[in-house]
């Protein structure tokens, strides 16, 4: 038997004389509606062999049904998990101090996230909601100073900047197209003119995926 690149079964004439009820049984066995592929190379690998359009695949790495329209063209996602997650972070900042708020692990999350210094890897590109609630420690609404939450990805601040205007709550949420393998910083600043602690919990899901052409 030989193995094609979308894993069908073959007989070759090297298997010598067989039942052709038994070939035509591993064929059919072998031949699934959506092809698996663990990567982006093997997707690429299953589309340079195909005699017609569009190609389908199942990412298997990503769980997910991707389509490509064209040899030409990108994969797109047409279907496949949520992609989702929640931490909790926490630091102490000093007077006029901006820090990034290290996430060092997930509460919840589907499968596909990872952490890289203290940053959430996104692992899919769309849009996505950025949310972030928390509280400041030592400060009520009259409290002077500024005070608030923000985020970057990779090493872009966005302007998006989230009042915290007590000790008990603050923050809000964004949404903004992120492409795999970049990293969302979740960020706060505190101008209240002492050393403050901060708490926040932070969530991250996907709601879309553009087909963007410009």
């Amino acid at each position: 038997m030989r193995s094609t690149v979308k894993g069908h079964q073959i007989t070759e004439i090297t298997d010598g004389p067989k039942n052709i009820d038994t070939a035509l049984t591993a064929l059919s066995r072998s031949v699934a509606d959506l092809p698996g592929a663990d990567s982006l190379t093997k997707a690429n690998q299953i589309a340079a062999e195909a005699t017609s359009w569009p190609v389908h695949v199942w990412r298997t790495d990503l769980h997910a049904h991707h389509v490509k329209e064209t040899p030409s063209g990108e994969w797109m996602q047409s279907g496949g998990q949520d992609f989702y997650c929640e931490a909790e972070v926490a630091r102490s900042m000093d007077n006029g101090e901006t820090a990034d708020l290290h996430v060092d692990g997930f509460n919840l999350r589907s499968e596909g996230w990872a952490v890289s210094g203290g940053g959430i890897v996104i692992p899919s590109t769309g849009m996505w909601t950025l949310e972030i609630y928390g509280r400041m420690d030592g400060i009520v609404s009259t409290t002077p100073g500024r005070r608030f939450f923000s985020y970057r990805v990779d090493s872009k601040v966005h302007n998006q900047k989230f009042h915290i205007p007590d000790d008990s709550s603050g923050g809000g949420s964004s949404t903004k197209l992120i492409e795999a393998g970049q990293v969302v910083w979740f960020r706060c600043y505190n101008g209240t003119g002492a050393r403050r602690a901060v708490y926040a919990d932070v969530t991250i899901f996907k709601v879309g995926n553009p087909r963007l052409v410009g």
